[in-house]
């Protein structure tokens, strides 16, 4: 198995943001900041709220990747 085809099967860790006194991860595929207690509940990237969080946390969108 090439080195490429195995990063791509193996799982990895979505990256974590404390904001608000809860800890989210960020799942850029869904576009989702979602509780790492209850990932039921979530706040997408494109509303409002959404987007202050993208602010106060830094997250920065690949130009290529949207």
């Amino acid at each position: 198995m090439r080195k490429k085809e195995y990063y791509r099967k193996s799982p990895h860790c979505l990256p974590a943001v404390h904001l608000h006194g809860v800890d989210y991860f960020v799942d850029r595929r869904l576009r989702q900041f979602r509780e790492v207690t209850n990932p039921h509940n979530y706040v997408d990237f494109d509303s409002d709220t959404g987007k202050e969080m993208c602010a106060e946390s830094v997250l920065l969108e690949c130009p290529n990747c949207d």
